[in-house]
């Protein structure tokens, strides 16, 4: 597994990355392609990665490197690349890259009105990062909605070294809120 950071809109690896992102989280949970391309040339904060296997897109991370931690916004492995330990090699990596704590946001395993399926995929989810040494915040957190017209969303926050959350919780969320979504500060 590699991780290559892409440096140009016009970098052929997106199209493929694409399909798996779009394939990974619902729209609501999406940054518009667009504003990806826009900011892995013009946002110095914002990264985006392919990750490689075996010599072809296996998935896609976008990372925020801020001053005390580093937010993971989107991870995302193609379905006939899991199962093959490349995304825990990819927590691994970027915790080495990092040097500080990372934040990440999950979908809460205990919401009303899921699927089965959908409740089995959420703590897979939890247990997946909780395997990696994140720890769930347990202070309630919303993400704001990409575009006008869709809804927040609620969501957890979790962390790799158990050291701003829950103590910081409102600087991370404010820092999230404000420089990932766009939006002024929420209390």
């Amino acid at each position: 597994m590699l991780l290559s950071k892409i440096t140009t809109s016009h970098d052929e690896r997106l199209t493929a990355m694409a399909a798996i992102y779009t394939d990974s989280f619902p729209e609501s949970e999406r940054r518009p392609l667009e504003d990806i391309y826009n900011r892995i040339e013009n946002d110095a904060v914002f990264s985006c990665f392919a990750v490689m296997a075996n010599g072809d897109v296996a998935g896609l991370l976008t990372t925020w490197s801020f001053e005390s931690f580093t937010y993971v916004e989107h991870l995302a492995i193609a379905q006939v690349c899991r199962g093959q330990n490349i995304g825990s090699e990819v927590i691994e990596c970027l915790k080495r890259l990092a040097g500080c704590p990372i934040i990440l946001e999950i979908e809460p395993v205990g919401e009303d009105g899921i699927s089965s399926e959908e409740r089995r995929h959420r703590t897979a989810r939890l247990r997946f990062y909780s395997r990696l040494g994140f720890r769930q915040c347990d202070t309630p957190y919303t993400q704001p909605p990409y575009a006008e017209n869709q809804p927040p969303v609620p969501l957890v926050l979790m962390e790799s070294q158990g050291c701003l959350l829950p103590e910081r919780f409102e600087e991370v969320k404010d820092m999230l809120y404000t420089r990932v979504y766009g939006v002024g500060l929420v209390k």
